[in-house]
């Protein structure tokens, strides 16, 4: 009975140990994130509005991912509201053409994802792979309608933690890059 107990500790303790010693650091992990020696340069111009479009993605992530798209642009709508910074964020319309003056459109292709789900990790693990997201940022002045800045983001989630997490981690990586460009945006774009 000790024995048994003494081979399953270490089991633990090895396995432990093989997980801190994998190389994985976190900057690895989640790219999109803004090192903290960059310095993100504010626009010249101000804005009072931002409108924000509902994500453009394939077919195929549409059907695959409805809910995280959704919830990942409620968060980042939410996040913006949250900083009281700006007069008015709100939803964009497809169908309506936008002219006020100090309004920044925000337009976002969401050009590839992946979440592994609950079951695969919890049957995978690890093997289940990593959940990923990559989307480009546009901003679009509403008078002119011109392109005035795009960035690309990219968050990739590790493997083993997430299987620890028993993928709690992979269920969130839509709404925790959404919160990455939030922050992103109110650095970038100065409000009025």
């Amino acid at each position: 009975m000790k024995k048994g107990l003494l081979v399953f500790v270490t089991l633990v303790i090895f396995t432990g140990l093989i997980g801190c010693t994998t190389g994985n650091n976190t900057k690895k992990d989640t790219p999109a994130r803004i090192p903290t020696g960059e310095e993100v340069i504010p626009l010249s111009q101000k804005y009072n509005t931002l409108l924000v479009y509902s994500y453009e993605t394939t077919p195929v992530l549409k059907k695959d991912y409805p809910i995280e798209l959704k919830e990942s642009h409620a968060a980042l709508i939410t996040a913006l509201l949250m900083s009281e910074t700006y007069s008015k964020v709100a939803p964009a319309k497809v169908d309506e053409q936008y002219s006020e003056p100090d309004t920044l459109l925000i337009k976002i292709k969401v050009a590839d994802m992946r979440i592994a789900s609950t079951s695969a990790r919890i049957w995978g693990g690890a093997f289940a792979g990593s959940s990923y997201m990559h989307m480009n940022v546009q901003f679009v002045e509403a008078v002119s309608g011109q392109l005035i800045h795009e960035k690309f983001f990219s968050s990739t989630n590790n493997a083993m933690a997430a299987a620890w997490t028993f993928g709690s981690n992979d269920r969130s990586l839509p709404v925790d890059l959404a919160k990455i460009v939030a922050d992103y945006i109110l650095k970038k774009v100065p409000a009025m």
